[in-house]
């Protein structure tokens, strides 16, 4: 997570916390990609900026999202399915990400664009270890309907399958890296990816931490995160970002932002 953009831009007009995917108290075993039983969470609240709502399907697969402050709606977020298998994110009737499936079952690629066209606008491609790790993420644009390939993440783990390191390289500026070290990891949480993602955009600040093909694969988040430019192997700049996780009973109660003592709120 982060407070510059990805995670919590929620200060600006559309930007705050999708929900948890998890198991109401009555309800059976939820089935995502992969499978979690967890709780199900109502309210996310942003300290005292806003809140956002959350409503299920009958399965216990996240339907719909409803975001705002004071009485006001600022973004909604409906989910769509195929083999309970999310498929389709549609972001205030405005925007929509289709997701697809490799033969493992694993998101393969996401692609964004506007509602009611056919014209991509970005896409990220994934890429798997043998262990099921994600290996590499490619992030392309879309110029006349040709794929230009952005840049490319690769990312590196510990032996607890952690990542440690993801690098970004640039594929018209091969001399300039992008890198994150992630450390001091949190203990053991359910994660839904869309609590952390950007809302509005497929690719954000960051968005090397903060995408859905990571996110799904851990159950634990780091709570130190830097993030370092390196131009021909020489450091030019550093910025990090700390963090607390409230857990209970393997469930993700609050989030405390340290650079800015900003806390987020989870209610089940």
């Amino acid at each position: 997570m982060k407070t510059r953009n990805t995670l919590f831009s929620i200060l600006t007009a559309a930007t705050f916390i999708t929900s948890s995917s998890c198991k109401k108290e009555s309800s059976p075993q939820i089935i995502t990609d992969p499978i979690y039983t967890v709780d199900l969470v109502k309210t996310i609240r942003w300290a005292n900026s806003g809140t956002e709502t959350y409503s299920y399907n009958a399965d216990s697969t996240l339907k719909k999202t409803i975001a705002g402050s004071t009485g006001a709606t600022t973004m909604t977020r409906d989910f769509n399915y195929t083999n309970k298998k999310l498929t389709q994110v549609i972001k205030s009737n405005l925007m929509e990400e289709n997701y697809e499936y490799n033969s493992h079952g694993r998101i393969s690629s996401i692609v964004e664009k506007l509602v009611g066209t056919s014209y991509p606008g970005t896409k990220l491609e994934f890429d798997y270890n043998t262990d099921g790790t994600l290996k590499t993420m490619k992030y392309y644009e879309f110029d006349d309907l040709r794929s230009n390939l952005k840049s490319t993440s690769t990312y590196e783990y510990d032996n607890q399958k952690r990542p440690y390191k993801i690098t970004t390289i640039g594929q018209s500026n091969p001399g300039t890296k992008v890198i994150f070290d992630l450390e001091n990891y949190s203990g053991n949480f359910y994660i839904n990816p869309f609590s952390l993602l950007e809302p509005w955009h497929l690719v954000a600040e960051d968005y090397q931490v903060y995408n859905f093909a990571l996110l799904s694969s851990l159950n634990r988040l780091p709570g130190k995160v830097t993030r370092k430019i390196e131009v021909n192997g020489t450091v030019q700049e550093t910025e990090s970002e700390t963090f607390t996780y409230e857990v209970k009973n393997n469930r993700l109660e609050s989030i405390l932002h340290h650079s800015n003592n900003f806390k987020i709120s989870l209610e089940y």
